[in-house]
C-alpha cells in the first residue's frame, strides 16, 4: 500500500492512499488445477503439475516438479508443511520421469514424498517416502518412519516405528485414511472461508 501526497490550492496537503495490487489467484505457469480442487494461494507450486479434482492443498504445502512433471489424482488431502517433489533421475534417453500420486491419499504435516504413490494411503506426520520406493494401495507409513529402499511396497502394508526399529505388517483389509470423505467435504467448505484459493483451470 502506498500514500501519495498532493498540495491543494490553499497550500494544504492531502494524502491519497492507493491499495497495493491484489495478488493473482491464477495458478502459476505449468500448473493445471482441475474442477473442485481447493488449492490455497499460500502453497508453493513449482514446475509442471496437474492437481486432480477435489484434491485439497493447504497453505505452506510444497509441490515441486524439479526434475519432471507431477500428476496428482482426485480427492487427496495435502496438509500444511507437506513436501511432494519429483527428484527422479532422468531416463537413459534424457527424458524426464513423471511422479504419479493416486487418489484419496492423506499426506500429513511435515511428511515428504518423492516416490510414486497409489490410492488410499496415509503418509503420516514427519514420514518420508523416498524416490526409489513405490507405494501401492491402502498402506500407512507411520509417524517419523522413512522408506527409501528400491522396492514396490504391496497393498495394505502398515509401516511403523517400534523403538529404534521400523517394522512392517500386513493387514487383511484396505487401510483407507479414516473418514477421508467427511474430511474432504469439511475442508472443501471451510478452507475458502479463511484462505485465498487459486482458480481452477477448467
Amino acid at each position: 500500500m502506498s500514500t501519495v501526497s498532493s498540495q491543494g490550492s490553499a497550500g494544504s496537503r492531502s494524502s491519497v492512499t492507493t491499495p497495493a495490487p491484489a495478488a493473482s489467484l491464477n495458478a502459476p505457469p505449468g500448473v493445471i488445477i482441475l474442477a473442485k480442487a481447493i488449492v490455497a494461494r499460500e502453497s508453493e507450486l513449482q514446475g509442471q503439475i496437474t492437481i486432480g479434482g477435489g484434491t485439497i492443498v493447504h497453505p505452506s504445502a510444497r509441490i515441486l516438479a524439479e526434475n519432471g512433471p507431477i500428476v496428482i489424482g482426485d480427492g487427496n488431502i495435502i496438509e500444511e508443511r507437506v513436501t511432494i517433489r519429483n527428484v527422479f533421475p532422468v531416463n537413459e534417453d534424457g527424458s524426464s520421469r513423471t511422479l504419479y500420486i493416486g487418489s484419496k491419499n492423506l499426506f500429513e504435516t511435515f511428511s515428504v514424498t518423492e516416490g510414486n504413490i497409489g490410492d488410499l494411503n496415509t503418509i503420516s506426520c514427519k514420514a518420508r517416502v523416498g524416490k526409489a520406493t513405490t507405494l501401492r494401495n491402502g498402506c500407512v507409513v507411520g509417524v517419523s518412519c522413512a522408506v527409501d529402499s528400491a522396492e514396490t511396497i504391496p497393498d495394505n502394508m502398515f509401516i511403523y516405528r517400534n523403538g529404534e526399529n521400523i517394522e512392517r505388517r500386513t493387514s487383511d483389509f484396505n487401510q483407507t485414511p479414516p473418514s477421508i470423505d467427511d474430511h474432504l467435504e469439511f475442508l472443501q467448505k471451510q478452507l475458502p472461508n479463511y484462505h485465498y484459493i487459486l482458480k481452477t483451470s477448467t
